[in-house]
């Protein structure tokens, strides 16, 4: 497995997975689904609050190891919550890459 180290603005090191397996895949896609009611005309409700959770699940499946000072944290939400906007967003950001990646080379995605 490749990993991808992430450097936060205040030292704190995240590595992530460089690619996203099948696996993963389909509980990144569950947790999408799970906010979806979907009647005969197509989705028609959808609990905002599962994108929130859905964006925490990819976290979680794409972290490997978090350090801080050059010492192992242990992976929690917590952890990833109290992160500054600014390292959330660019770590999101990061995994969000890796993540499309695997979107990207599906078929009937070339274009």
């Amino acid at each position: 497995m490749s990993i991808k180290t992430i450097k936060l603005t205040d030292g704190t090191e995240i590595d992530i997975k460089a690619s996203l397996n099948y696996g993963d895949s389909l509980k990144i896609e569950a947790s999408l689904m799970d906010g979806l009611k979907v009647g005969q005309t197509g989705i028609v409700d959808y609990k905002a609050s599962m994108i929130i959770e859905s964006k925490l699940k990819t976290i979680e499946l794409m972290v490997v190891a978090i350090r801080q000072n050059e010492k192992a944290v242990p992976f929690s939400r917590e952890v990833i919550e109290n992160l500054t906007v600014e390292d959330g967003d660019m770590l999101y950001a990061e995994i969000e890459a890796v993540t499309k990646k695997k979107s990207e080379k599906a078929p009937g995605n070339q274009s």
